[in-house]
């Protein structure tokens, strides 16, 4: 009778011809395929040259995502899809009429059947199915459609095939109701009644975990069926809402299977569904004890929650383990999809303590820890090993094994062949398959993302190395040069020229030490020698600023002559030297002409070497550096500044009479410059009066 109902149910479909298309031909060659692929793998010795150092990114445990490791919300999907979509238009093109009046038909079939609105809405909510778990809107928005077929790919969603699983039905129910969402009725209609004709013929396969929990899947496809119904054709909706078993009155086991694929469907979802999602599973565990694919809802359940509610970056709890565990020792024989999830948690825990440890700075400074981390990483490749030896019949499965492989952040050339072979395998599996092609290269451009990354980060890690060690010396240099200049201190304080002791030090240090006795000897010339002595220190000092890095390094700008007890007194030394020879040459202390001229070439060299911008003489620089205590010091700064001011009165005067006597010149001459003559004043005529 049900049966009945449904072929009534199917409408009569036009037939549709898919033409051929050169792009979709091309991926008919595995060899080709293979050919073109492979050689972007050959990255080793670049990833041989990281191999001193591991590195766990925030990437890896985004690429460990359960809901969506590729962003396929948020990527453009590669060329290769566009064969697809083209199928699909030339598909939809054949309906475009039918489907445009469909609020017309609507109107009408609500109009006819009246009649037959027993059924309400309320009524619709007592069923179990995806229209009625309350997923949120926006969810049919995102092209799930596409989505899930990209993931799923055309082994698992291929239902013409007498042989159940899982992945199928999920595949085909979750893509008929994101079609009726997005306004393609007729096309959810049909691919409901093909899910009912598949498992209308696995009835006479006698397979035993299809045949204990069919109620609850045929209970799922009919509620679905007639929520679309309810829209379109009320007569039937009603004939097969009398017919639909209650939920409540279901066995223990179709109920279980009912609430597992509640869970298994939030899970392709994602979002807030994932709020509830373990404890439909949890039901299910509950409900039916013994199917093993509830255990593994249940654990990828747990994975997937702990992923959304905290992040991508956690570590999988001890349940998650339990709970897979349990379905592999209940399988009666080995499950790649069981096999494939433990070893998707083995890697995201060692992943994340690595991670966890190497933010602490602790792994990669231990040589245990980088010695145990590679012993487990062997552990899981062995395990990608065995799931392949089990020969899965997903190409889709095949390939995320692959990629477990690449996202591994230590790899051997021998691990690059192995990823090569399973890449082969998964191409020859369905090379036909572009769904099976686009995830392999998604995965071969996260690889060299990845490798890249990698590249990148060792060369810091490098550098950075490189720079503590020179440091590190660096630091040692100075308490050496620190421990030296203590006795030349000492006989200073005695009343010893320094000088001599300095110079015969230089020959001890290079570089910044070396750099920085030059600058005391310099510093102490022009602050306690006499003024005389100028020449020499400003000699010094062009010498020291010979490296531009040191003439704008602290051992210039921040100077601080060890010869001074205030070590509060830093100053720019290049500062005083210029300001030293402004004040020589103002102060006449200059013996001739050309003398004049080198410290002029000097000091212009100097303010343009070492970026000072021009200031006034400051008479006191000095004695501010080594204090002016004594009544000596005092006069001679008080000297100095006397010449300074006259210097400065006359040159004032200099200005004054130059400003008079161009306004004179300009007075004589006319403005298209012509000389003129100007002419005399006439005399005045004098009247004389007689009496």
């Amino acid at each position: 009778m049900i049966w009945l109902l449904f072929k009534s149910c199917s409408r009569n479909k036009k037939s549709k011809t898919i033409k051929s298309d050169e792009n979709y031909m091309k991926v008919n060659n595995s060899k080709e395929i293979i050919k073109e692929l492979l050689p972007k793998l050959d990255v080793f010795n670049d990833l041989e040259a990281c191999n001193d150092n591991i590195f766990v990114i925030d990437k890896h445990f985004a690429y460990l995502s359960m809901f969506d490791p590729y962003n396929e919300f948020k990527e453009s999907t590669p060329e290769i899809v566009a064969v697809a979509e083209k199928e699909d238009i030339e598909n939809d093109s054949a309906i475009t009429n039918e489907i445009s009046n469909l609020e017309g038909r609507i109107e009408d079939s609500v109009v006819i059947n009246n009649r037959f609105s027993r059924v309400t809405e309320k009524h619709l909510k007592t069923l179990q199915c995806p229209f009625t778990w309350n997923f949120e809107p926006e969810v049919w928005k995102k092209n799930i459609v596409n989505r899930i077929e990209k993931k799923y790919g055309k082994y698992n969603m291929n239902i013409s095939s007498v042989r159940f699983s899982f992945e199928k039905y999920i595949s085909n129910l979750i893509i008929s109701c994101g079609l009726f969402k997005t306004n393609k009725v007729d096309r959810a209609h049909d691919k409901l009644i093909d899910i009912w004709e598949w498992l209308d013929k696995l009835d006479d396969k006698n397979e035993p975990t299809y045949l204990a929990i069919r109620d609850g899947l045929k209970h799922i496809v009919m509620s679905t069926l007639c929520y679309i119904l309810f829209t379109v054709n009320r007569a039937q909706c009603q004939q097969l809402f009398e017919m639909i078993t209650r939920f409540n009155t279901l066995d223990s086991k179709s109920r279980a299977a009912v609430n597992a694929l509640h869970a298994a469907i939030c899970l392709e979802i994602g979002g807030k569904s994932l709020h509830n999602v373990v404890q439909y599973a949890k039901t299910a565990c509950e409900l039916d004890p013994d199917t093993v694919q509830w255990h593994y809802y249940l654990s990828i359940a747990m994975t997937a929650q702990r992923q959304y509610l905290n992040s991508n970056i956690s570590c999988p709890t001890e349940d998650e383990f339990d709970s897979i565990q349990q379905a592999v020792i209940l399988s009666n024989e080995p499950n790649p999809y069981f096999n494939f999830h433990r070893m998707h948690l083995m890697t995201n825990k060692i992943l994340y303590h690595f991670y966890h440890d190497n933010n602490k700075s602790k792994s990669n400074e231990n040589e245990n820890a980088f010695e145990k981390i590679k012993k487990d990483f062997l552990s899981i490749i062995e395990l990608i090993n065995d799931i392949i030896r089990m020969e899965p019949e997903d190409p889709h499965l095949v390939v995320k094994c692959a990629k477990s492989l690449m996202t591994l952040p230590y790899l051997t050339q021998d691990d690059i062949y192995l990823i090569k072979q399973i890449i082969s395998i998964a191409v020859n599996m369905a090379f036909h398959d572009f769904t099976v092609i686009r995830a392999i290269q998604k995965n071969i451009a996260i690889f060299r993302e990845l490798v890249h990354t990698y590249i990148e980060m060792n060369k810091n890690k490098s550098h950075l190395k490189d720079t503590i060690i020179e440091n590190r010396v660096k630091d040692k240099e100075d308490d050496l040069l620190e421990n030296d200049l203590i006795p030349i201190i000492e006989k200073y304080e005695k009343g010893t020229n320094p000088v001599l002791d300095l110079i015969d030090l230089l020959e001890k240090y290079d570089g910044n030490c070396r750099s920085k006795i030059m600058a005391q000897i310099c510093s102490y010339s022009i602050l306690f020698k006499e003024s005389s002595n100028l020449l020499a220190g400003v000699e010094q000092f062009m010498i020291l600023i010979n490296e531009k890095t040191i003439a704008n390094s602290d051992i210039v700008t921040k100077h601080m002559s060890i010869f001074i007890k205030d070590q509060s007194k830093v100053f720019n030394l290049a500062e005083l030297v210029c300001n030293e020879i402004k004040l020589a040459i103002t102060l006449g202390r200059i013996e001739n002409q050309y003398q004049t001229e080198l410290y002029l070439d000097q000091l212009t060299k100097i303010m343009d070497v070492c970026q000072l911008k021009p200031k006034k003489i400051n008479p006191t620089f000095k004695f501010e550096i080594i204090g002016c205590n004594g009544k000596e010091n005092q006069n001679n700064v008080s000297k100095q500044t006397d010449v300074i001011h006259q210097q400065n009165d006359l040159q004032d005067n200099k200005q004054i009479v130059l400003k008079n006597s161009t306004k004179q010149r300009r007075l004589k001459y006319t403005p298209n410059n012509h000389h003129t003559r100007i002419p005399k004043s006439k005399q005045r005529r004098r009247h004389h009066r007689y009496d």
